[in-house]
């Protein structure tokens, strides 16, 4: 949710995160943010310091102990002018700060990042979660980075959960026409037993591996 009652900034935003894929709520003024989060729990909100009657960090203080806010990351925006609330909202937990002139890819890469931190607190204890753009594996609390292959490797069986694939169809899908062997399979598939647990993939003895995403309970 972009909380914003500037217009221009707001649908220059609003166009930015669009394009990258996100589906976003505007609230024009500080009582839309209210009917809007009822109707339409957001997962981030982006709330201008300057608002219609109070200011944001009034605004802030106000919802941020509401039922439907609740675990939602709230960010600040605020011109060059009011650069002396920054402190007074990260102290107030605010989760992010951003002041206008806005940098795009700044912004974009702060909004990624808080809306994967939130992910990451709703994966249940025994699931994994898949983060492409960082080459990483998400158990919980714990991350496993993984080299290029061996995150191609599970990215792609991940996709087939349960599914067991023979080595040559591996070799098919992540190392294309490459020339290595099955080999090259079963040291992959080792390496990614130690880093994210044995117990996530399936070994069909003269056939080949399969991948379970759930952990055993």
């Amino acid at each position: 949710m972009l909380a914003i009652p500037e217009e221009t900034i707001r649908v220059m935003l609003a166009d930015e995160l669009i394009q990258t894929g996100y589906r976003l709520l505007e609230a024009e003024n500080s009582t839309q943010i209210l009917s809007l989060a009822e109707q339409f729990p957001p997962d981030l909100i982006i709330l201008a310091f300057q608002q219609d009657k109070e200011d944001g960090l009034s605004v802030y203080h106000s919802i941020k102990n509401l039922p439907e806010f609740k675990g939602i990351p709230i960010g600040m925006l605020a011109s060059k002018e009011d650069n002396f609330i920054e402190g007074l909202a990260l102290d107030a937990g605010v989760d992010f700060f951003i002041l206008d002139p806005i940098d795009i890819p700044q912004f974009k890469q702060i909004v990624k990042e808080a809306l994967s931190v939130k992910i990451r607190e709703k994966i249940p204890p025994n699931r994994l979660l898949i983060l492409p753009d960082e080459y990483v594996v998400n158990q919980g609390p714990q991350n496993s980075a993984l080299t290029r292959r061996e995150f191609e490797l599970v990215n792609f069986m991940s996709h087939h959960p349960g599914k067991i694939f023979r080595r040559a169809e591996l070799l098919a899908q992540v190392w294309k026409n490459e020339p290595v062997t099955g080999r090259t399979i079963d040291v992959h598939i080792n390496r990614l037993r130690e880093k994210i647990g044995s117990h996530h993939f399936k070994t069909v003895k003269g056939v080949g591996y399969g991948f379970l995403p759930k952990n055993p309970d």
